[in-house]
């Protein structure tokens, strides 16, 4: 990976000293830290297995396994306040579940399955001298039964489908190692269940090529063992855990509900799509400081806490073209009108929601020779709103931002392996091609870059 940016700017040195000092204006990108490094990683595991007794029965099961692990090092030096440490953030998810499919006429499917899923977090956080180590373990487990029933009616052309899940949560008591830490004694409210339903129906008009199809559903997200239970470890003023989440945070529901249409031409290689989409986000997890306080934790520099949110509703469309089977070209366009219930920064009067531009366009052009293929890939955005924080006073401010305008390309060539089930696919991808200087949320990202990949296949 080759990249040709620096992720912070790095400030000039006076007399072997970096300085801090700037001119003044109301806002610069993050200062470098020149002996600060993080190193992650993660690996993942999955299999399944199919048995079909007969034509009408299929049992399925899968199993998956999921590891990350971030380490991240600090020393004296750079701009402002700075300690030397080092800390360790691990994370795993195991999830296996199985699945019956029955399908009693070709009008009609069947499934209902089951998934259990294990989560687990390790903060490890280590300073020279190791008298003020600390580390903190947290798990939570699912379980899950879910069931779909897919009908067709009018020869196939109508296809309506319900789908109803109902998940189970149990969260185990974090571990400190200190006995003042957080959450000692804070009493721990049981996860509700969930219970969401979805359902959708789609109308072919036979010949036309014409598609008119409708969707809606809710939706549950539980907190985060992070959000939970997330903590930091600070020697100001003294050595203590500072506590960053709620261990009886609620979880997020929303409501959804999109329709659209959509109309394939020339022989079916030209497809045009329309939806309009409406998403309530009834309750939601953020972070600010006026969250409820949690019993022998301290919060002075905020939490996560349950909010209001808000609505999204917008327009998607795309076109896809293939004039033949070598060549591709697909556009969208996305407009985006999402607003919060209240300011999600204090400090603003605006209602609009943070990170979220109101114009979206893509453009993907692939053509293939062979076993040879080239893309190039164009993504915009609108401007958007973003928060900074200010370390001098402790607050946040709204600031706008330019939206992404950039192009990657991308050129491969798959390869024919023994035994012959096996292929070797050899690519690489130029992001950012013409060197855009862009933020996400106040941070400056990478210019141009190139990433050589291979993927093995059999």
């Amino acid at each position: 990976f080759f990249s040709s940016r620096r992720r912070h700017t790095r400030y000039p040195l006076v007399t072997g000293v970096q300085t801090c000092a700037l001119p003044i204006f109301n806002f610069s990108p993050d200062a470098d830290d020149p002996d600060a490094s993080q190193h992650s990683t993660i690996n993942h595991f999955g299999m399944s297995t199919t048995f079909a007794p007969n034509d009408k029965l299929v049992f399925s099961g899968n199993l998956s396994i999921v590891a990350s692990r971030r380490f991240n090092s600090d020393g004296p030096l750079g701009c402002g306040y700075q300690s030397s440490s080092t800390s360790l953030y691990e994370g795993g998810i195991v999830t296996f579940g199985g699945r019956a499919e029955w399908n009693p006429s070709e009008r009609n499917n069947i499934r209902i399955g089951y998934e259990f899923e294990r989560e687990k977090f390790l903060n490890d956080g280590r300073t020279p001298t190791g008298t003020e180590d600390y580390l903190t373990r947290a798990g939570q487990t699912s379980s899950s039964f879910y069931a779909q029933d897919l009908m067709r009616f009018m020869g196939g052309r109508a296809v309506l489908a319900g789908s109803v899940r109902w998940q189970r949560f149990s969260a185990s008591k974090p571990k400190f190692s200190l006995s003042t830490a957080p959450y000692q004694v804070a009493t721990t409210e049981p996860i509700p269940s969930a219970l969401t339903f979805d359902g959708a129906f789609t109308y072919n008009l036979r010949p036309e090529g014409t598609v008119i199809r409708a969707h809606a559903g809710n939706g549950f997200r539980v907190p985060s063992l992070y959000e939970r239970f997330g903590s930091y470890f600070s020697v100001y003023p003294v050595p203590e855990f500072i506590a960053l989440g709620d261990p009886n945070l609620k979880p997020e529901r929303t409501l959804a509900f999109d329709a659209g249409i959509e109309q394939q031409l020339f022989s079916r290689t030209l497809k045009l799509s329309a939806t309009y989409f409406y998403t309530w986000l009834n309750d939601v997890i953020g972070y600010g400081y006026n969250g409820r306080s949690v019993p022998g934790a301290s919060r002075p520099y905020g939490g996560y806490l349950n909010q209001k949110g808000g609505i999204s509703r917008g327009l998607e469309t795309f076109v896809d073209w293939n004039p033949d089977s070598s060549f591709e070209i697909f556009g969208s366009y996305t407009f985006t009108n999402s607003d919060q219930r209240n300011p999600q920064i204090p400090s603003s009067r605006s209602l609009e929601s943070l990170g979220i531009g109101n114009h979206q366009v893509t453009m993907s052009a692939t053509k293939r020779f062979s076993e040879f293929w080239i893309n190039t890939d164009l993504s915009g955005q609108s401007s958007y709103l973003a928060p900074l924080f200010n370390s001098t006073k402790f607050t946040s401010h709204a600031f706008r931002f330019a939206g992404i305008k950039r192009v990657d390309l991308t050129a491969g060539r798959n390869f024919k392996l023994r035994p012959e089930n096996m292929r070797l696919r050899v690519f690489a991808t130029a992001e950012n091609l013409f060197g855009q200087n862009y933020f996400e949320g106040g941070f400056a990202t990478s210019g141009r870059s190139v990433r050589l990949s291979t993927v093995l296949s059999f």
